[in-house]
């Protein structure tokens, strides 16, 4: 009898290490992959716009600087918050810039902030093909290269997403980051 109770005690005590190490494998996996998306913001954010593009929700994201803005470290759609159309936010820290898109801009095309650009399109877009005026400006405490980040969105030239080969490469980086 005491043997069977070694034996049975034994065998749960290996079973329990077992789970144990298994809790702290997966532990330690989760944590990995924490470090790897706090990294790569970017490429996720932007594997998640083109994930959402591919299900139909084609608006957001539809027109994109022509090479990935210096700095950004994240790109978010937003609700529009100027006028009517569509804004996209790009992430800069805790400073961001709007880029609101519209048909025909409103009296205060920058929601009342000071505007990097206030500005007609010279690109269209069929996923988007009622937007024709783009204002862009910057919201939140100032990163240490807002001057930077200000010339580069006052003269940045938009293109339609599919035509941005900085886009579909951090996308498909983000959707390799994504994978667990």
């Amino acid at each position: 009898m005491a043997v069977v109770f070694v034996v049975l005690l034994g065998m749960i005590a290996v079973g329990v290490v077992g789970q144990i190490r298994a809790a702290r494998r997966e532990a330690a996996q989760d944590a990995a992959y924490e470090r790897i998306a706090a990294a790569h913001q970017l490429e996720l954010s932007v594997a998640s716009i083109a994930g959402a593009r591919r299900t139909g929700q084609v608006s957001h994201f539809a027109l994109v600087p022509s090479v990935v803005p210096p700095g950004v470290v994240r790109m978010d759609p937003s609700v529009a918050l100027a006028d009517d159309g569509v804004t996209d936010l790009y992430a800069y820290g805790d400073m961001k810039v709007v880029v609101n898109f519209t048909g025909v801009p409103g009296p205060q095309p920058c929601a009342g902030n000071p505007c990097l650009r206030d500005t007609a399109l010279t690109v269209g877009t069929s996923d988007a093909s009622g937007l024709r005026h783009v204002a862009i400006w910057v919201v939140g405490p100032a990163s240490p290269d807002v001057e930077a980040v200000k010339r580069f969105w006052v003269s940045a030239s938009f293109v339609r997403v599919a035509d941005a080969a900085w886009f579909t490469e951090l996308a498909a980086q983000g959707d390799i980051y994504a994978r667990r």
